[in-house]
């Protein structure tokens, strides 16, 4: 099995790839929410809390 520190080194690329990925998809709901064609901005809003929940796990 490999080492822990390996496994460490894993968890950490993982996490980095997630929060970016939160990030990239928060500031994409966030243009989508400021243009007028977003016909449910209730949901967009629903989304980024939960990009943000995510974010603060």
């Amino acid at each position: 099995s490999p080492p822990s520190s390996y496994s460490a080194q894993l968890d950490l690329e993982l996490h980095l790839q997630h929060t970016q990925l939160s990030l990239t998809l928060s500031s994409t709901f966030n243009m989508l929410c400021s243009t007028e064609r977003c016909a449910h901005p209730s949901a967009c809003l629903t989304q980024l809390d939960y990009v943000h929940h995510l974010q603060h796990e």
